[in-house]
């Protein structure tokens, strides 16, 4: 089954549906998965991908373990590829 026609086969169960309780599960899924941004290689970061990097990287920050870098340091790993 193709992408358009597992969306099409969705959207008809979803429309048959009369459970507001099944209905705001489905909302919920969907809003929790919200694209936010994309990886430099084109892959989608979702919002609960997202919220959850953004709490790894403020437990590294209070426990004083995120590796950060100056302008410089990137500078020079840029320019020193060539």
């Amino acid at each position: 089954m193709n992408t358009e026609t597992l969306k099409i086969n969705i959207v008809q169960q979803i429309l048959n549906l009369s459970d507001d309780n099944l209905l705001q599960q489905i909302e919920g899924l969907l809003s929790s998965e919200t694209v936010v941004g994309y990886e430099a290689d084109g892959t989608t970061i979702t919002k609960t991908q997202y919220l959850k990097d953004m709490e790894v990287v403020d437990n590294q920050i209070k426990a004083g373990t995120l590796k950060t870098y100056s302008t410089e340091e990137v500078r020079h790993q840029i320019f020193s590829k060539k």
